[in-house]
C-alpha cells in the first residue's frame, strides 16, 4: 500500500501508520496575519465604542435624559452667598420625588445674617412641601414666630396677627383642591388644577410621553461641553455652558410635543407657534447670553447618572457657590401629614383679623 504520509512500525511491516502531515510555513504565516488582523479590529471596535459611548456629548446628554426618565430622584443641595451689603447666607436643599406614586416632598433650610441695618439680625426658616398624588399640597414654615418677634418690635400689626403666627409655626397646611373651589367659588379653578392633576399622574407611567421630551433634548441639545475636568470619586466632571441655538430648538421642539399640548388645554392656553417662541427668545433670552456662571456637572462612567452639579460666580458686588447632589433610581421615602390646618381655616383666621383691623380703625 503506497502513502506518502504513512509509516510503520518497526517489527510490525506492511502496517502502515498514519503521519500528521507537515504545515506549509506560508499557511502558518497566513494563520498569524488573520489572527493578528482580528485582534486589531477587534480592538478597534471596543475602542471605537469605548469612544463613541464616552464621548463627552453624549454623557452629558444621557445624564440628563436619565433624569428625565427616572422613576424616583431626590437632590441633596446647598447655596452659599456673600454681598457688598455686608449679609452672607446659606440655603440647604433636600428634595425627594416618587414618580411611581406622583409626590414630590421638599425641604428648605434658610440662614441670612449681617443685615446692614439698624435691626442687625439674623434670618433662620425651614420650609417644607409635599405634593400629594391627588393634588393636594402640604407646606410648612418653621421659626416665623421667632422672626415675627424680632422684627415687629413696634407692635403695628394688627391684633391677632401673632396668634396667628403661632399658630401656623411649624404647622402643616393643607391647600386642597375642594379648599380652593370653596375659597374662590370659581369651578375653573377646579377644572385646571384635577386636569394638571391627571396629566401628571399620566406622565410617569405613559413612557412615549418621556421619550418624546428625551429625543426633542437628544435633538437639540441645549447644553454643550466647554472643558474636561478629569475624574473625581468615580465621575467624570465636565464645564458646560448654553448652546443659545440649542435651548431655542429645544423649546420649539417641546412645544411640539403630546405633553405640551395637554398642558395648553389644561390652562385652557392657545398653542404657542414658533414664531412666538422666537419673539419670547429674543425679548427676554438672548439678552441674558452672556451667562456669567461657571457650571461644572459630574457623571459617573458607567450608566452616566448625574452625581454633583457645581454653580458658582463670581462678581464685584455678589457672589454665590451652590453644589447640587442628585440620586435617581434609589427609594425614597415620602409621608403625607396625618396632621394639618386647612387652606378655608386659614382663610377665615385672615378673614377675622382683617375685619378686627377694619373696626378698629372705624372706631378710632
Amino acid at each position: 500500500m503506497n502513502n506518502e504520509n504513512a509509516s510503520s512500525l518497526p517489527g510490525m511491516t506492511g502496517i502502515p501508520i498514519p503521519v500528521k502531515p507537515k504545515k506549509s510555513k506560508s499557511r502558518l504565516i497566513l494563520v498569524a496575519i488573520i489572527t493578528i488582523v482580528v485582534a486589531l479590529l477587534s480592538n478597534s471596535v471596543v475602542l471605537a465604542y469605548s469612544l463613541w459611548y464616552q464621548n463627552e456629548d453624549k454623557v452629558v446628554a444621557d445624564a440628563i435624559t436619565n433624569v428625565i426618565q427616572a422613576n424616583t430622584a431626590s437632590v441633596l443641595g446647598t447655596y452659599e452667598w456673600t454681598s457688598t451689603g455686608d449679609n452672607a447666607g446659606k440655603i440647604t436643599l433636600d428634595i425627594s420625588a416618587d414618580t411611581k406614586i406622583n409626590e414630590s416632598q421638599y425641604k428648605v433650610e434658610l440662614s441670612v445674617s449681617g443685615f446692614k441695618d439698624s435691626l442687625q439680625k439674623a434670618i433662620k426658616l425651614t420650609g417644607e412641601g409635599i405634593d400629594g398624588k391627588n393634588g393636594d399640597i402640604y407646606v410648612k414654615i418653621s421659626g416665623i414666630e421667632k422672626l415675627y418677634n424680632d422684627f415687629d418690635e413696634s407692635g403695628m400689626l394688627p391684633d391677632g396677627v401673632s396668634q396667628l403666627i403661632k399658630k401656623v409655626d411649624g404647622s402643616w397646611i393643607q391647600i386642597s383642591v375642594a379648599g380652593l373651589q370653596k375659597i374662590y367659588d370659581n369651578k375653573d379653578v377646579t377644572k385646571t388644577q384635577n386636569c394638571l392633576t391627571q396629566l401628571k399622574n399620566q406622565l410617569p407611567n405613559d413612557k412615549s410621553l418621556q421619550k418624546e421630551v428625551a429625543d426633542a433634548y437628544r435633538a437639540n441639545i441645549p447644553i454643550k461641553v466647554d472643558e474636561k475636568l478629569g475624574s473625581k470619586n468615580g465621575s467624570l466632571g465636565y464645564k458646560i455652558k448654553p448652546d443659545w441655538d440649542g435651548i431655542r430648538g429645544f423649546a420649539k421642539a417641546v412645544n411640539k410635543t403630546k405633553l405640551a399640548k395637554d398642558l395648553y388645554k389644561c390652562m385652557d392656553e392657545k398653542v404657542s407657534s414658533d414664531k412666538d417662541i422666537d419673539k419670547y427668545y429674543d425679548e427676554y433670552v438672548k439678552p441674558n447670553e452672556g451667562f456669567g456662571y461657571t457650571v461644572e456637572v459630574w457623571i459617573s462612567g458607567l450608566g452616566h447618572k448625574l452625581t454633583e452639579i457645581d454653580l458658582s460666580n463670581k462678581d464685584k458686588s455678589y457672589s454665590f457657590k451652590a453644589i447640587f447632589k442628585p440620586t435617581i433610581n434609589q427609594p425614597v421615602s415620602i409621608n403625607l401629614p396625618k396632621k394639618y390646618i386647612t387652606i378655608e381655616e386659614l382663610k377665615k383666621d385672615i378673614d377675622d383679623i382683617m375685619n378686627s383691623y377694619t373696626d378698629q380703625y372705624e372706631d378710632l
